[in-house]
């Protein structure tokens, strides 16, 4: 059947910086598929506070006043009004169209789900499909977003926040019993964001009145819930309840559209919805209707809800859940909700309300379940909750089962991600001859990892001990060694599904858990996966554009690291700073080719950038600056190096060591302060695929000098003084050595690896 088709914007969902393309104008049209990636800088985590948030300007009235949908608490319709219409007259208070067109904003996802809803639902006569969609859109104006913008496109996954407790300890009122919404049914909890959010979606459908039936993900799903708007409506509009009205039969068509809109006025003495009414008679004033609506590419029907597969106590088959993760970044649509005071307002009778931390839905048995695993939440346990579909979430004494029933445990495992209570698969050594004899005081151990990857270690949990994703170029499976100290790792699985030049750790909050960078220079295409320190990760869409090279460090001293684009030759420089939800970007000029890389070089504590141009080209070392922006300084090397890092002598200064691979001459650059260096003449005569490392773990690190298959290697060492040792290594080995935290209580460590079945070594302390 045909659908009236809004105007389309070329817009991406979850994006911080607005880049729109051309509206369309509205036609009837076939409909828009989904963008494929962002084109924006995307924002990663929740936001904290109110100030400068745009989004939160567009809550609408009815997702601020507290008032469930369709809830019980309303006025009996069956109560006479103070001077009810008479029979087949329009109410004489009445909003019409504005003067001129207001846009709103819809994400395409949501608009084909209720395209679809309204075409299968049954209607009478007097009822076009194109005044259906139009009855069951206008609603959600008023109840999730206002709209007015491609960013605050209504969002499927919208939570209520406007559910705060009275103060007063009774089930005799919604308000009363909104404090069992809080874990354990306590409103001063010690767990306040693992919260129950009784409204949900973009109807804001609440288990008080016409959500009881459903799970919170059936309320976000626009494919499930778009049917029960859509048929209630019609119903009540065909056939308008006398107790809705306030009179019988005939209706006037006004009276018709407020009897479909009930729900949404219930408790007003009115009977009427004038926001609902506003927007449908701007949605029905053009011909063909929805003019003023313009679709959002790239939202989901789910809004960014993922369904999985898990598991749960007392059971190994595996049940449907789905995952809500209600941040800046995975919310597809408005955000304003989620940004107002995510951790509330320090009392619970106070609005908003926490928002809700990461949770799972799961439907068995006839009650809905939420799951808040601590990796999610940063709690110290694990909570659940269950209740019966049907009923009002609140604890109410006129409804027998209502209520949450609350549980300090969970048991989930997420068997698509592997986390929650899923035990990792230990990496048991194989039983073989070492196959890279370590040196005196170096312990070894054998492991097997038997495929073709490339090593990327950091530490994704924050433990301290290096973790290792073995990553596999293209869309050969990957996997994630979680690090246990001594050699000894946990596999689980993980996708990654494309090839990538640049895959970095970096710590962008500074919470100690390392995320990961991931770039196609070619192409600019760019992820930030923002690790939650179970082995899992955010994924959010980054655009920094092609043919850059990113650098990591902590430049501005904030305790999360940075990344600095750098465009060789004309390309433009950029570099972003970590601001709490996503990154700012500072447009910078480097104007010119090297090949940078980056240390500490003053010992400030700030990452500076040694911009090296090979051979006898100009460089620049730019030194970070506490009080803001950095201080460059010409600086003169003179010749093709391998430049290596550490802080060799141990004074809290990175130093550089220059290699050329070889019989060229070398030098080690101990640095002096304020980015100065001494210089020393050093032989290496061979060609090595050199690491540095604290080896020993005195606190200096140390060089490793390892030619794959060669016949002498070496571990240099140095003194406070500066004085350098080496011995040699009983390595001719073909392995790559992969620096890590592998020792216990996480020293460094070496992982030896070799592609395909030959057997590994791992060294430690």
């Amino acid at each position: 059947m045909r659908r009236l088709a809004p105007a389309l914007i070329l817009w991406t969902i979850a994006s911080s910086v607005a880049v729109t393309g051309a509206v369309a104008s509205a036609q009837e049209a076939p409909r828009t598929t989904a963008s494929s990636a962002p084109t924006t800088t995307a924002t990663a985590t929740e936001g904290g506070g109110d100030a400068g948030l745009a989004g939160a300007a567009d809550l609408p009235p009815g997702f601020t006043d507290g008032e469930p949908v369709g809830g019980t608490e309303a006025p009996d319709p069956d109560l006479p009004v103070a001077s009810p219409a008479p029979a087949g007259e329009a109410p004489t208070a009445r909003t019409s169209a504005a003067s001129s067109t207001t846009l709103r904003y819809f994400g395409d996802g949501p608009w084909a789900a209720i395209n679809a809803a309204t075409d299968a639902t049954s209607r009478c006569s007097g009822l076009t499909g194109p005044e259906l969609t139009a009855l069951v859109v206008a609603p959600i104006f008023k109840e999730s977003s206002a709209a007015t913008s491609p960013s605050s496109a209504p969002a499927p996954m919208t939570l209520s926040r406007y559910d705060e407790w009275n103060g007063t300890s009774a089930t005799t009122s919604n308000q009363s019993a909104n404090g069992t919404l809080y874990a354990f049914r306590d409103p001063y909890t010690a767990y306040p964001r693992a919260f129950w959010h009784p409204g949900i979606g973009i109807w804001q459908y609440d288990s008080a009145g016409v959500g009881a039936p459903y799970t919170a993900i059936e309320r976000m799903d626009t494919r499930v819930v778009a049917g029960d708007v859509a048929a209630g409506m019609a119903a009540r509009y065909c056939s308008p309840p006398t107790n809705v009205v306030g009179h019988g039969a005939p209706f006037t068509d006004q009276e018709r559209r407020d009897a479909a809109w009930w729900p949404w006025w219930a408790g007003s003495s009115t009977r009427s919805c004038s926001l609902c009414q506003a927007e449908y008679a701007k949605m029905t004033a053009s011909t063909p209707y929805f003019a003023n609506v313009s679709l959002v590419q790239g939202m989901s029907a789910t809004g960014g809800a993922v369904k999985r597969s898990c598991t749960l106590p007392g059971s190994t088959a595996a049940v449907e859940c789905w995952y809500v993760n209600p941040s800046v970044g995975v919310i597809q649509g408005a955000t304003g909700w989620a940004t107002l005071a995510p951790d509330g307002r320090g009392t619970p009778t106070v609005a908003p309300t926490p928002l809700s931390k990461p949770f799972y839905v799961i439907k068995r048995n006839g009650y809905e379940e939420r799951h808040w695993l601590k990796a999610d939440t940063g709690y110290d346990i694990d909570i659940s909750g269950k209740r019966l579909l049907g009923k009002n979430e609140r604890v109410r004494s006129n409804q027998a089962g209502s209520g949450i029933t609350w549980s300090a445990s969970s048991g989930l495992c997420d068997l698509t991600a592997s986390r929650g209570s899923c035990a990792t698969t230990p990496v048991t050594p194989p039983p073989a001859t070492n196959p890279v004899p370590a040196p005196a005081g170096i312990k070894a151990t054998t492991a097997s990892v038997g495929g073709t990857y490339r090593p990327i270690s950091f530490d994704y949990d924050g433990d301290g001990k290096g973790d290792i994703l073995w990553y596999a170029p293209g869309v050969a499976g990957d996997a994630l060694w979680q690090g246990r100290g001594s050699g000894q790792f946990g596999d689980r699985k993980i996708n990654i599904g494309s090839t990538y030049e640049d895959v970095l750790p970096l710590d962008v909050n500074g919470d100690g858990r390392d995320d990961l960078l991931f770039y196609q220079r070619s192409t600019g295409r760019s992820f930030l996966w923002y690790s939650r320190g179970d082995g899992t990760f955010t994924s959010v869409t980054l655009s920094p554009g092609a043919g850059r090279q990113p650098l990591i460090g902590d430049f501005d001293g904030d305790g999360g690291d940075d990344v600095f684009w750098y465009g060789p030759g004309a390309v433009a420089d950029s570099l972003w700073t970590w601001n709490g939800i996503g990154f700012d970007a500072h447009a910078d000029t480097v104007s010119g080719a090297y090949q940078p890389f980056v240390g500490d070089f003053d010992g400030n504590g700030l990452d500076d950038i040694f911009w090296y141009g090979p051979g006898p080209s100009a460089d620049r070392l730019w030194l970070h600056a506490r009080a803001g922006g950095y201080v460059s300084k010409a600086i003169a090397v003179g010749g093709p190096y391998t430049p290596l890092v550490g802080d060799f002598n141990g004074d809290r200064q990175d130093d550089v060591f220059w290699y050329a691979p070889g019989t060229a001459a070398d030098y080690s650059w101990f640095a002096t302060g304020a980015g100065t260096f001494s210089s020393t003449a050093v032989t290496v005569s061979d060609s090595y695929e050199p690491v540095v490392l604290d080896l020993d773990g005195d606190r200096r690190d140390d060089i490793v000098w390892h030619k794959p298959n060669g016949t002498t290697d070496f571990w240099t060492r140095w003194t406070p003084t500066r004085d350098r040792s080496s011995i040699t290594l009983a390595t001719k080995a073909p392995h790559q050595a992969v620096p890590g935290s592998f020792s216990a209580g996480g020293g460094d460590g070496i992982f030896w690896y070799a592609p395909g079945a030959t057997i590994e070594s791992i060294w430690y302390r």
